[in-house]
């Protein structure tokens, strides 16, 4: 988020969505002086109500069968009536539940994306075809980040200009 701030002016409204107590508790810190942010201890998937997630990973949350117990929302409800123009998903495996609980935006909206594409072996074919079933007006880039202690190999979804019908 700090790294958004710091590359993009002119935004109107920031919604953060963080599972972990800690995380969200460090997110909230790190954008204390940011306006305009709604803040969700959520989990993002493709369903409302509860879920178990991993605790004491950090970066590393993610849902498993026995931990500890936090909301779950879609993407699509945190975001009612607000046009979405950048979306950013980095859910720990879950990407192609979290796009389809914003399957809304991405028909109506059409944002920009990033997604994350490193968690699983399929993700490289799975969401590029999960986002296109939804929208078909994206061109879908991919670029790998080498840094430490970590890495992210990500999909950008930019929307298609279309410039009218063909002369």
């Amino acid at each position: 988020m700090l790294d958004f701030k710091s590359r993009v002016n002119g935004f109107d409204k920031i919604i953060a969505a963080e599972p972990s107590p800690r995380s969200f508790k460090k997110l909230c810190e790190n954008t204390k002086d940011t306006e305009n942010i709604i803040y969700h201890n959520k989990y993002i998937s493709d369903h409302t109500g509860t879920i178990e997630i991993s605790s004491g990973k950090g970066r590393g949350t993610s849902s498993v069968k026995k931990g500890i117990t936090v909301e779950c929302d879609t993407a699509d409800n945190l975001t009612t009536n607000i046009k979405v123009t950048f979306l950013k998903a980095d859910v720990e495996g879950e990407e192609i539940k979290m796009i389809s609980g914003a399957s809304r935006i991405i028909a109506e909206d059409c944002p920009k994306m990033q997604i994350a594409c490193y968690h699983k072996n399929d993700d490289l074919w799975t969401i590029p075809e999960a986002v296109l079933s939804i929208n078909k007006n994206y061109d879908v880039y991919m670029r790998h980040f080498p840094y430490l202690p970590a890495w992210d190999t990500l999909f950008y979804f930019i929307p298609k200009i279309n410039y009218g019908p063909p002369r």
